[in-house]
């Protein structure tokens, strides 16, 4: 249903060819090969399902183009709700892990926000992932993308007095980080209260993406 009112929409704003296609999401599901089947079947689209690796790579390439003083060097972390793209051509590094915001929420929080415990438990689970995939390495300087990622810049922006716009790039130091994380592990009443207002519909996963 939901292919279908894309598809209104986007012959009425002049599109002449839609190319769908489907990342961990679907890559996920148990049932993928099915779901793809009734969306071709009812929509007559084929849907490219693109491995972990294609992702990663079309992740980057997107966002290279807009920072090309940072192509050589740079790495990207992809934030998405059900995996996480790692690239970087300097370590000859394009993987994607299933550690999505939301892929992490269902899978170790109980309630609405999680606890420090269960934050732990992502932190661990996400480290051990990255070191079978052969991260180790720390660095300086990444650069990240996704709806998670846009969404903690607006909540980094409210708590450090800065504006942020989905338009432009934003930087954001460890250390400041490090202090975000704090404040949404301790979860006092006034960060419950601004991440509802600011995010409410990524209240639940805005602590896992972090």
């Amino acid at each position: 249903d939901i292919m279908l009112q894309y598809d209104k929409i986007a012959r009425e704003n002049g599109a002449e060819r839609l190319y769908p296609f489907a990342t961990a999401s679907l890559r996920a599901a148990s049932n993928c090969q099915d779901v793809i089947a009734e969306i071709e079947k009812r929509t007559s689209y084929t849907i490219d399902l693109v491995s972990g690796e294609e992702e990663a790579s079309l992740s980057y390439y997107g966002v290279s183009m807009n920072l090309p003083d940072k192509k050589d060097g740079m790495i990207l972390l992809d934030i998405g709700g059900g995996s996480l793209e790692i690239v970087s051509p300097k370590h000859n590094l394009a993987t994607s892990l299933p550690v999505g915001a939301l892929a992490m929420y269902v899978r170790f929080v109980k309630n609405i926000l999680p606890t420090e415990k269960e934050l732990e438990e992502v932190y661990r689970h996400t480290k051990a992932l990255a070191r079978e995939a052969g991260i180790t390495q720390k660095t300086d300087d990444v650069c990240a993308t996704g709806g998670s990622l846009r969404a903690f810049c607006r909540f980094h922006a409210h708590i450090f007095g800065k504006t942020f716009s989905n338009d432009t790039s934003y930087t954001v130091t460890r250390e400041e980080i490090t202090q975000l994380l704090k404040r949404v592990t301790d979860m006092d009443l006034e960060t419950k209260l601004a991440l509802i207002r600011l995010l409410p519909e990524r209240t639940h996963t805005f602590a896992t993406a972090l």
